[in-house]
């Protein structure tokens, strides 16, 4: 049986995960919250520093070795490029994400748009706030150029909004990206991909509800969609899984994120019939791959749970 270690153990991927891949393989955890411990024993959890943490990669690496990893699934963006950084000292390891030019490209938000309008897949408008002229006009959208999930993203209606922006959140005018406000239908894409830049799925899910991640979303085929995140695929040769976020509006298909790494979404890309994770294992060096298909018109709805559980710890502090 292989040896899958999988992050983000804290995260809204887990137990669903978890429980999808237990029965076909040794699933390995890590995260760096030891609470989880306690609090979903279920669990097979290593608890990890902070990935900004020294010890970090010294600690993955014994990981690795000593549960024997054959597949190691990262979750975390800051984590991408440290996990291909190790698998090249571990010829043994097989890490399911994108290459590491990829990874890079897609979590500079700037690099990113620009690269995707060189390439004439998608156009949006977009400054650094520090370079920002007049060309943009209201209503605006500001956002880290660098960072996940929702954190510091605001839609802006007027210039003094705009100003207001860099006196309530901690971010300097070079840290923030400026785009025109899109209006249309948003999705986000599973787009499970293998390391020889096969495509084995693309599942784009209506996105319903979203409050920093999508709390509702519905799997919906869209040939419009797909045909976009095939150009990704062939022009930017990712090679492994990622995640597209984009809006369809009138003027067409316009990619406003790309997650280089599976999403937490793919729960639902899973319930749909596409395991990605499985997919991605499975088939690491497979040529001859066959698309799967999907069920459309299946939907997820995230909803908090309370947990209670007994510790001598109080807040997690020693």
């Amino acid at each position: 049986m292989k040896n899958v270690l999988i992050s983000a153990a804290g995260g809204s991927f887990f137990p669903y995960v978890y429980r999808s891949l237990r029965d076909t393989y040794n699933i390995v955890l890590t995260d760096q919250n030891k609470q989880l411990l306690e609090i979903d024993p279920i669990l097979p959890v290593v608890v990890l520093p902070a990935i900004q943490d020294a010890a970090f990669e010294l600690e993955l690496r014994d990981t690795i070795a000593r549960y024997h990893i054959d597949y190691y699934i990262p979750l975390i963006d800051e984590e991408l490029c440290i996990a291909q950084a190790v698998a090249m000292d571990i010829p043994s390891l097989k890490v399911i994400a994108p290459r590491t030019n990829f990874i890079k490209t897609c979590l500079d938000k700037k690099t990113l748009m620009d690269k995707l309008r060189r390439l004439e897949i998608s156009d949006i408008p977009s400054s650094i706030a520090s370079e920002y002229g007049a060309h943009h006009t209201y209503p605006l959208f500001l956002k880290p150029n660098s960072g996940r999930g929702s954190r510091g993203a605001l839609r802006i209606e007027d210039p003094a909004q705009y100003e207001a922006y860099f006196m309530l959140y901690p971010y300097k005018k070079s840290e923030v990206l400026v785009q025109n406000c899109l209006e249309g239908i948003e999705y986000t894409v599973s787009v499970t991909v293998n390391t020889l830049n096969k495509i084995m799925a693309i599942v784009p899910k209506r996105v319903l509800c979203k409050k920093g991640i999508t709390q509702h979303a519905i799997t919906e085929k869209n040939p419009s969609i797909e045909a976009a995140c095939s150009q990704i695929v062939t022009l930017m040769e990712p090679c492994g899984p990622f995640n597209v976020q984009l809006m369809q509006t009138a003027d067409g298909i316009q990619i406003f994120e790309i997650n280089p790494r599976l999403s937490t979404t793919s729960l639902l890309t899973c319930e749909a019939g596409v395991n990605e994770f499985e997919l991605c294992i499975e088939n690491y060096e497979n040529e001859n791959i066959e698309r799967v298909g999907f069920t459309e018109g299946v939907g997820i709805w995230r909803r908090w749970e309370s947990i209670f559980y007994q510790s001598e710890e109080i807040f997690g502090e020693e």
